[in-house]
Formats: C-alpha cells, sequence, structure tokens
C-alpha cells in the first residue's frame, strides 16, 4: 500500500515537472557558498530531491530485504522450536490422558454410589408417599360413606316429610271438594 502511494506521488510530481518545465528551466543567479554563477535554481532542486528520493528508495529496498532475510531466519527457528514444543507437548498430553482417564474412573465410581445412594432415598421416599396416600384414600372413603349414610338418612327425611304433606294437601282437597258440593248452586255461580 505505501508503494502505491509512493507511485502515485512520484507521477504526480512527474506530471507537474512536465506541465511546468520551461518554470524549471529558467536560469537565474544562484550562490553556491563559495561562488556565484548562472543555473536553472528549480532544476537543480529537483535533482537534489530525485536524489534524496532514490537514496530513500535504495534505503527503503535494504531494509525490506534485510526484513525479510529476518524473517525467513525466524520462521526457521520457529518451526525448530515448534518441532520441540511438539515432542514435549505430546509426552505431556500422554500424562495429562493417563490422569484425565484416572479422574473420569474415580468420577464415575462415585456418580454410581451417588446413584444408588440417590435411588434409596427416592424409592424410600415414594414408599412414605405411597403409604400416605393410602392412609388419605381410606379416610375420604370412610368420609364418602358418612357423607352418603348422612345424604340418605336426610333424603328419607325429607321423603317422609313431603309425603305427609302430600297426603294432607290430598286430605285437603277432598274437604274442600266436599264442601264446594255441598254449597248452593247459587253460592257457587256467585264466586265464579
Amino acid at each position: 500500500m505505501r508503494y502505491i502511494v509512493l507511485v502515485i506521488a512520484l507521477l504526480i510530481s512527474g506530471a507537474f515537472m512536465v506541465v511546468n518545465w520551461s518554470a524549471i528551466n529558467q536560469t537565474t543567479t544562484v550562490d553556491l557558498f563559495f561562488t556565484k554563477g548562472e543555473a536553472p535554481l528549480s532544476l537543480m532542486l529537483v535533482i537534489i530531491f530525485g536524489i534524496l528520493i532514490l537514496i530513500l528508495l535504495t534505503t527503503l529496498v535494504l531494509q525490506q530485504g534485510s526484513a525479510l532475510l529476518g524473517y525467513r531466519r525466524m520462521i526457521r527457528d520457529l518451526e525448530a522450536q515448534k518441532k520441540l514444543a511438539s515432542n514435549a507437548e505430546n509426552s505431556r498430553l500422554e500424562l495429562v490422558k493417563k490422569e484425565f482417564d484416572a479422574k473420569m474412573l474415580e468420577m464415575n465410581q462415585q456418580r454410581q454410589q451417588d446413584n444408588e445412594n440417590l435411588q434409596a432415598r427416592l424409592d424410600e421416599s415414594a414408599q412414605k408417599q405411597l403409604e400416605s396416600l393410602t392412609q388419605v384414600i381410606r379416610e375420604i372413603k370412610e368420609s364418602n360413606q358418612e357423607l352418603s349414610l348422612s345424604v340418605d338418612r336426610s333424603l328419607q327425611t325429607m321423603d317422609d316429610k313431603v309425603t305427609k304433606a302430600l297426603i294432607a294437601a290430598n286430605q285437603v282437597a277432598q274437604v274442600v271438594g266436599m264442601q264446594s258440593r255441598a254449597l248452593p248452586k247459587d253460592i257457587t255461580s256467585e264466586n265464579e
């Protein structure tokens, strides 16, 4: 990315110089510290900056080359270290695997023991709940029987009372019916 930007900047600078070449090439009096002379000042500045840019590019290329060589050397060193670490890691992995297997076996045995204890507690709890439920069912049946007897007695008493009331009503109706026959026809027609 840096190189692309640098190339674009150089191309723009080159285009600027081509467009303004007549102004760059104008001669003027130049002081060279020890002597004075006539020369194109702009062209001298362009040449100096060009040399500086070449030095900068050369330094940049040399730095990139040395960095690339260092990078390759580091890759070789890293690969050697990786092999050593891999061998050490394999031996450590085997040791960890053995420890892990031993722990898993111990945990499985502990879990099996815990499951057995839990199952025993669940069975005991279920037995207690079953006994409690059986007792509740027994009490409900007894209450239902008592309630059924009470309801039967109440219904029998109500049935007796209703029967007596119907008999009494029937007797009253008979008495009223007899009295209405005994009344003279005139009174009966007035009431109607």
